[in-house]
């Protein structure tokens, strides 16, 4: 797990940090960074419902093995403004899932999930942030 996330030192968490992954997906990335952290905060954000579920449950089933580092998953996309934002839901790979908007809607045949966008400092403390992770398809 997380062979390519540690490739740049500085990108690596550390003890105490606070981290902020915005497109969680199933929880690699943030298994992978609580284990560097061993203690601090971070932040997990994944929309789609199904996705969710599966970070939730990656969380649950991992925590136990870093429990000075406190895991808060979100089920929000990250927007500018609080919203509901139309996003594909491949099955194929959670990693493809993406918003999409307009006439493009209309000419989709994968499934359509609405989900609930709202801006990231309305969800996390005005604090710190050490490492911030972004990995949304589409925004």
């Amino acid at each position: 797990m997380g062979r390519g996330y540690g490739l740049v030192e500085s990108f690596v968490p550390r003890r105490g940090w606070t981290v902020v992954n915005v497109g969680a997906n199933i929880g690699c990335f943030t298994l992978w960074a609580v284990l560097h952290m061993q203690q601090g905060q971070l932040w997990a954000f994944e929309p789609i419902p199904t996705t969710f579920g599966y970070l939730e449950r990656n969380i649950h089933d991992n925590q136990h093995r870093v429990p000075s580092v406190s895991i808060e998953a979100q089920a929000y996309a990250i927007a500018e403004t609080e919203d509901t934002l139309s996003m594909l839901a491949v099955a194929e790979s959670t990693g493809w899932n993406r918003l999409i908007a307009g006439e493009a809607i209309a000419k989709e045949r994968l499934p359509i999930v609405q989900v609930p966008a709202k801006p990231l400092d309305s969800l996390i403390p005005d604090a710190p942030i050490d490492l911030f992770k972004v990995d949304v398809e589409g925004a």
